[in-house]
């Protein structure tokens, strides 16, 4: 991509309402990178975030065991 069509992608996307979890994908997209570049970096993301999902499940259950066993 020149700079002319990247800021023409930026500015279409400052003209779009603000959505937090979608801008990076839409802003790395602006900037020419591929579909499948951002679906991969997507994925990743929910991976991440279930990780951590059940990784605060797994703490909370431990805690509890604990705490029922004192």
């Amino acid at each position: 991509m020149n700079a002319v069509e990247i800021e023409e992608a930026i500015s279409s996307l400052a003209e779009q309402p603000f959505e937090a979890a979608e801008f990076p994908y839409a802003f790395l997209e602006a900037f020419g990178n591929k579909e499948t570049t951002i679906s991969v970096l997507n994925l990743a993301t929910a991976t991440s975030q279930m990780l951590k999902v059940a990784s605060c499940s797994k703490t909370t259950s431990i805690s509890l065991f604990v705490r029922k066993a004192r």
